[in-house]
């Protein structure tokens, strides 16, 4: 997947938002330069991360598995 130089919220995050799967916030009024907030939703969570960590959970074996499941705080804001 290519991304675009400029314009990211427009061309891609909206799309995600649309879908349920994620929420931003502008930083920056206009034209800022300062990156969006970008949060996932309880949708992208279920939907999309618990199969995948349930995968790689599956393959990569029970050493990993605290890993895997440690709690989303230690790796995303809410």
């Amino acid at each position: 997947m290519r991304f675009p130089d400029t314009g990211l919220p427009g061309t891609v995050l909206e799309d995600l938002k649309e879908r349920g799967l994620l929420t931003y916030q502008k930083t920056t009024g206009g034209r800022g330069a300062k990156p969006a907030i970008v949060r996932p939703t309880a949708k992208l969570k279920s939907e999309i991360f618990e199969p995948l960590l349930d995968a790689i959970e599956q393959l990569a074996g029970v050493e990993y598995r605290s890993f895997v499941r440690a709690p989303w705080p230690t790796y995303c804001a809410t």
